[in-house]
């Protein structure tokens, strides 16, 4: 049965119908069920007659026609032989008038607009056949599309009954209407080179839509899947079992999906919960396609200009509903006046994830037409300028468990981050050396080497070699200028190359290093301990490495109550400067070689995922960082030479100024790292927008055997404070 609807167009491409024969591809009206009679006719009715009787043969000539064609395209497919009545002879179809008719029986005429049973043929609704015919015996072309796709649906109905016996006697649901349905839509696409479907909403389940026609873009769309040609000729197969398998036709489908060769992976079938979020990536792709979902709950980033990250996230979650999908637009939007910048300083990445959910192993997200890897999240680097993105992201989550027919209901919280991603590298390097390269981003290992791996924002590099893993740069043997470069797509739907500042390639930065010169310091930093080792072809070339662990300071106590939230504006200032004398191991009074150190940072922390920290040891409270710091390395003797090398440093310290500590019965609220604590005290001075911290150490002394060592550092820095 086929009702009336609502149907929006777009023109496609289509390949003309092959042609084969059924036993009976012929079909011819029912005069004797579609005339029109009237015992006692009032002039009305007679006027009524006349016109009937004009239109009928004109709509006899389309519609036979039209029926005969749609036999033959189907038996092409090829689709088993409708369940039709007279055969071998034609087919039978007819219309009936609704005109004085009860008000029941008109009712249930005018709700479809043609309707199948085997024993009479198909029915047409006088509306859509009779009353929309023009004087000279023609449909407006909307219409003249509407009906094809009704006739190819009643037809595939008779395929229906043939396959399955008495199908059509069960009351009609989404797979037994959206079949035939989809069916329709490809006839029309063959014979009139466009191709329509009924509103679309995957928001509603796959199973229990409003309509129960408006799956006919999912099983027309769902043979592009099973690269079935035409798309629908796999219904043949399908359909071949009765879908009243007690579970809204979810295990029929499932069992048919995991059947199919084409979808299998090794002897493993593929089934709903696979297939049908790749449908919903290739097929699905915007708003359009969701209209009761959460869609109005939009996720977007503000980024100020120089800002490390900023996030958004779901509060409170939104709901998607079994075997369905929930839909989101998010944006990364950047502020301020980004054009001064340097390009290596505006490489940025948006982050879409599922943050929780009530059952995320039955997830899936999907962002464009990329569905993403069960349990990983979607990157997509960006080039930061101000404005916001001309194409959005399409952001798509579904919900179907692996037996589809136990899927429920559950929440999910969808997060979008924007977060920069810093490459820093050295200013010189000597040839062939290799350099650990430290990229300070959100992102590490896969995700990373996916990112700035091969692709469009691959990491480029003019000479030397990067490895595979982004770990380490090695520099070429030759002295050059060496430009490291990405490309990464702008906000306007372009892309942009960025070329970083050159790192100098040359002998004059350092000679190459072999043996090591290792110092260690632990505790208070005046207990340590050396060596270093000598003899590469009679030279002696060492590399110093220098750890320092501060151990855990003592924290100030917290007072009154407070919101300390060490934002992304934060930034931090950090000096320091080491000296080491090196004295020959065979004659300790030589004492001819030194290497200074002098350290340098400052800019902005990047909180919450490691760069800065709030720790409580459930008392007193400290600050820990990992904060980028370059090394001037200047030695002096017979291998002088000056080095910049930047590198980590892990720091914990605690507040210059004890105007907080924690007291009463009163709370303070720490956000850090995303997560929220809460721990008594209270709040001093209302006035306080910072915390300076502002560490000190010095150390030194004799070394055993070898000579002396002094150092010291100064650390310091301000975070934003704010009152609760």
């Amino acid at each position: 049965m086929k009702n009336p609807l609502i149907v929006c167009a777009f023109i496609v491409a289509s390949p003309s119908p092959l042609y084969a024969e059924w036993d009976n591809t012929e079909w011819a009206l029912n005069e004797l069920k579609s005339v029109y009679k009237c015992g006692f006719c009032l002039v009305a009715d007679e006027e009524y007659r006349d016109i009937y009787a004009i239109r009928l043969p004109k709509m006899e000539a389309i519609v036979t026609l039209e029926l005969n064609e749609i036999s033959e395209w189907m038996s092409s497919i090829p689709f088993r032989q409708a369940d039709l009545p007279n055969n071998p002879g034609p087919a039978p179809y007819y219309v009936i008038s609704p005109r004085g008719r009860d008000d029941r029986v008109q009712e249930i005429l005018a709700s479809r607009a043609a309707s199948y049973h085997p024993s009479d043929g198909i029915e047409l609704n006088f509306s859509n056949f009779i009353s929309p015919l023009w004087d000279g015996g023609a449909y407006d072309r909307d219409i003249m599309i509407d009906n094809s796709t009704t006739l190819a649906h009643e037809i595939y109905h008779g395929v229906q009954s043939a396959m399955v016996p008495g199908e059509e006697e069960h009351p009609p649901t989404w797979f037994t209407e959206s079949t035939p349905e989809a069916v329709g839509r490809a006839w029309a696409e063959s014979k009139h080179g466009e191709l329509f479907f009924n509103d679309k909403d995957y928001a509603q389940p796959l199973h229990n839509p409003d309509n129960i026609y408006n799956r006919d873009h999912f099983f027309y769309y769902l043979g592009d899947i099973l690269q079935s040609e035409p798309t629908i000729a796999y219904l043949g197969d399908l359909d071949a079992k009765s879908g009243h398998d007690g579970h809204d036709g979810l295990l029929w489908l499932d069992t048919f999906l995991k059947g199919r060769d084409e979808l299998k992976t090794g002897a493993a079938g593929v089934g709903l919960a696979e297939v049908y979020p790749r449908f919903i990536a290739a097929h699905a792709p915007d708003n359009t396609y969701f209209g009761s979902s959460d869609g109005e709950k939009q996720l977007s980033t503000s980024i100020a200009a120089g800002a490390s990250s900023a996030n958004d996230a779901d509060v409170p979650p939104r709901h998607i509903e079994a075997v369905a999908t929930t839909y989101a637009k998010m944006s990364g939007v950047f502020t301020g006046t980004w054009s001064g910048m340097d390009g290596q300083d505006r490489i940025y990445v948006n982050i879409v994830s599922i943050d929780q959910a009530e059952r995320k192993d039955e997830t899936r997200l999907i962002v464009g037409s990329i569905l993403v890897p069960k349990g990983e999240r979607y990157l997509t680097p960006v080039y930061a300028e101000a404005g916001e993105p001309k194409n959005p992201m399409h952001v798509r989550v579904t919900n179907v468990a692996e037996t589809p027919y136990e899927s429920t209901s559950q929440k999910v919280n969808l997060k979008l981050e924007t977060a920069q991603i810093a490459i820093p590298l050295p200013t010189c390097m000597s040839q062939g050396r290799e350099f650990e390269l430290t990229i300070i981003s959100p992102l590490a290992g896969a995700e990373l080497q996916g990112l700035l791996g091969p692709g469009l924002s691959e990491l480029r590099v003019s000479a030397g070699t990067l490895s595979a893993d982004l770990s380490t740069y090695t520099a070429p043997d030759r002295e050059q200028d060496v430009y490291f470069s990405i490309t990464l797509p702008t906000i306007d739907g372009t892309t942009k190359e960025v070329l970083f500042k050159p790192v100098e390639v040359s002998d004059s930065c350092t000679p190459p290093l072999v043996g090591n010169m290792v110092a260690s310091f632990n505790g208070d930093l005046r207990d340590f301990w050396h060596s270093f080792g000598l003899n590469s072809h009679g030279s002696t070339h060492w590399r110093a490495v220098l750890n320092i662990q501060t151990g855990t300071p003592k924290a100030h106590p917290f007072e009154m109550d407070v919101l300390i939230y060490p934002d992304d504006g934060s930034t931090f200032q950090l000096s320091g400067s080491s000296e080491f004398i090196s004295c020959n191991r065979s004659d300790p009074a030589t004492c001819n070689h030194s290497t200074k150190e002098t350290y340098r940072g400052s800019g902005s922390i990047v909180v919450g995922r490691g760069n800065l920290e709030i720790v409580s040891d459930g008392e007193n409270i400290w600050l820990e960082a990992s904060l980028p710091v370059s090394t001037d390395m200047v030695n002096r003797g017979p291998f002088s030479y000056t080095q910049t090398i930047p590198t980590r440093w892990n720091i914990a310290c605690v507040s210059a100024d004890p105007w907080w500590h924690f007291a009463g019965d009163q709370h303070a609220i720490f956000i850090h790292g995303g997560r929220t604590a809460k721990l008594d005290g209270s709040w001093i001075d209302g006035s306080r927008k910072e915390i300076e911290f502002d560490c000190n150490e010095t150390w030194g002394g004799d070394i055993t055997d070898t000579g002396e060592y002094s150092a010291s550092m100064h650390l310091q820095g301000l975070v934003r404070v704010k009152p609760q």
